[in-house]
């Protein structure tokens, strides 16, 4: 920075536009890793094996895959809705009901991800008309950064209430406290695996701040550029008198 040239403060449209698109990328991470995570199964495999399930649980590796896999297809909310069911477990009315609310959750968590990344596609677009200041991209790579560490907190604090408390703000009952006795598909399910789940949104809302910090960087290279073309052309043109 020049002797002189002081750094021009946070705008009101820098500051909307940066919390606008750091929620709006906190939205579609947020899709980005639940749909990676419902597709792939690699982290349920490695927790199978690391958790041990299959000696905990008396059941064959097969026929826990196989159950995983069953609920991962049904939890899928864009396919004709049957009646929930188990190839090998039993299950109650009441797990049957919370994994409706889970399919619930998992669609308006796709719908409002999809919303938002057009709301990015089209602030970008606006970009090219009235660029955004660097301090917008700034910001909302500090808004994830911040939800990333208030989350991050409270699971380092005691995982297992943050658990607890997830779950009584996602739902409207309390059906997610399942009896391993009617459900014993929850065996299959422990709360570790959960937090290793979180760790993954965690990595994805860590990306997507680095992105923004990234293109917040490349704006001020370019508006440093520009400034000093616009310095040298005042500097070459003569000073009438």
């Amino acid at each position: 920075m020049r002797p002189g040239r002081q750094c021009a403060p946070l705008t009101g449209r820098s500051l909307a536009c940066g919390v606008f698109l750091g929620v709006c990328t906190l939205l579609v991470c947020t899709a980005a890793a639940l749909l990676l995570l419902h597709l792939c199964d690699w982290l349920y495999r490695y927790d199978l094996r690391a958790l041990e399930l299959a000696q905990k649980t008396g059941l064959d590796e097969q026929v826990i895959l196989r159950n995983y896999h069953a609920v991962m297809r049904w939890l899928w909310p864009f396919s004709p809705q049957q009646p929930f069911s188990l190839p090998d477990l039993a299950f109650s009315e009441q797990g049957a009901i919370h994994f409706a609310d889970c399919r619930r959750l998992f669609g308006l968590v796709y719908v409002v991800g999809a919303l938002c990344a057009a709301a990015i596609a089209l602030l970008l677009r606006a970009d090219r008309r009235r660029p955004l200041d660097r301090r917008a991209f700034f910001t909302a790579s500090l808004t994830l950064l911040l939800c990333l560490a208030l989350v991050g907190a409270a699971m380092a604090a005691d995982a297992s209430a943050a658990f607890v408390l997830f779950h009584k703000l996602l739902f409207r009952n309390d059906f997610w406290q399942f009896d391993p006795a009617k459900d014993p598909i929850i065996r299959l399910l422990p709360e570790q695996f959960f937090y290793h789940c979180a760790a993954v949104f965690l990595l994805f809302w860590l990306l997507g701040a680095a992105l923004l910090w990234a293109a917040g960087k490349r704006r001020l290279r370019k508006d440093r550029q520009r400034q000093a073309g616009e310095d040298s052309d005042s500097v070459k043109t003569p000073q009438k008198h």
